[in-house]
């Protein structure tokens, strides 16, 4: 693919029998076109146009390999030869190119790697759903355009990849952690071109632009045959990135709420965190350092809650089995049985339920018109 890929070494010397000998051809590899100097000068460089041509990937897997080996650049003539034919990634099967994508999101410069790909005219081809982010101007509580701010977002992710002791995530994440927090950050808010609008006061709002965020995010990993478990964690991430930041925006906060955005998240929770952090940091605006501290003690609850009491939150025993509220409340089986076990979960989360004699009790007590119009997110 590069000039540092094009180095060998003879296996064996003919007529030679000792295994030393081995290790010593090693020391004087075949170097044809002077990868050899290109590798001891931290540079990637291309073989030649017809083998950027040949296979299109190569455009990408030059800013995968610039991106994840540090302290390397792209030599300026690949650079423009990539600029030039960054069109011909289109081409290429979307499982080899979700292959280098995985690969620059994972690691710790996936921003410097995503603004390469913008600079070289290779992040829209493969994102189209982002042209509509660039120069689409924000409110007052942000300092720069969607586009910038997704990047710049990822910037941030790329920081607390390392964790944040500030809220508690007290070591670095793993790779796919990492690879998932930063697909997020990049595609959090991807639905605000469709959602922006005016408001009698002058201000530009993206109401509900996380609902349609999480959708475009669902388009966007299928079409690249994304699995399905990833995908799954990556669109919940995007769908419910403003909860803490919502939350840090009110009056005081209950530790009822806390809990139930810990039961939402369930183990995705220090992702969530993680997130809300970037999102912010990437934002400015009004008071920002008071609203930034506001966050990171919100987010510092929530793991704290998480990491003392998770799986009580997360999933607590049932105090009542189906059955037994079917029996309680003369229901047949069906769906409004599990929309009461699921009210009762929540009850136990917030901690307003935590014997079954309270249950019953309060089952009881139910009136018929309050078990009709029960709703699952009430």
């Amino acid at each position: 693919d590069f000039t540092l890929n094009a180095l060998s070494a003879p296996l064996y010397t003919p007529g030679a029998a000792s295994h030393p000998d081995l290790v010593s051809r090693l020391d004087r590899p075949f170097d044809p076109l002077g990868g050899l100097a290109d590798l001891m000068a931290r540079r990637i460089r291309h073989i030649s146009l017809a083998g950027l041509e040949e296979d299109p990937l190569r455009l990408l897997r030059a800013v995968r390999l610039t991106t994840t080996l540090a302290g390397f650049v792209l030599d300026h003539t690949t650079r423009e030869a990539i600029q030039s034919r960054a069109g011909r990634i289109a081409s290429v099967a979307v499982e080899r190119v979700l292959g280098e994508m995985e690969v620059i999101l994972a690691c710790p410069r996936a921003g410097a790697g995503l603004r390469m790909m913008r600079e070289m005219n290779l992040l829209f081809p493969i994102f189209p759903e982002l042209v509509p982010l660039d120069g689409l101007t924000q409110n007052r509580w942000h300092r720069y355009d969607v586009l910038e701010h997704s990047l710049t977002c990822v910037d941030h992710a790329d920081q607390l990849q390392q964790g944040s002791d500030v809220i508690g995530v007290d070591r670095p994440i793993g790779i796919e952690d990492a690879e998932l927090l930063k697909w997020a950050a990049l595609l959090h808010d991807a639905g605000k071109a469709t959602t922006s609008s005016v408001g009698a006061d002058g201000e530009i709002h993206f109401y509900g632009h996380e609902a349609v965020s999480a959708t475009i995010t669902e388009e966007i990993l299928a079409r690249l045959r994304v699995g399905n478990r990833k995908s799954q964690r990556i669109v919940s991430l995007v769908e419910n990135h403003l909860r803490l930041t919502l939350l840090a925006t009110g009056g005081p906060v209950s530790d009822k709420a806390l809990r139930r955005v810990v039961h939402r998240m369930k183990y995705e929770t220090p992702l969530l965190c993680l997130l809300a952090l970037a999102d912010r940091r990437a934002g400015g605006g009004p008071d920002f350092e008071q609203r930034m501290r506001h966050l990171e003690q919100i987010a510092a609850r929530v793991m704290d809650i998480f990491t003392c009491d998770g799986e009580h939150v997360i999933s607590p025993t049932p105090l009542l089995t189906g059955t037994e509220v079917m029996e309680l409340l003369g229901l047949e089986p069906g769906p409004r049985v599990g929309s009461v076990m699921r009210w009762l979960t929540r009850l136990q989360v917030e901690e307003k339920l935590t014997r079954q004699e309270q249950a019953i009790t309060l089952l009881k007590s139910l009136p018929a018109s309050r078990l009709q119009t029960l709703d699952d997110e009430a």
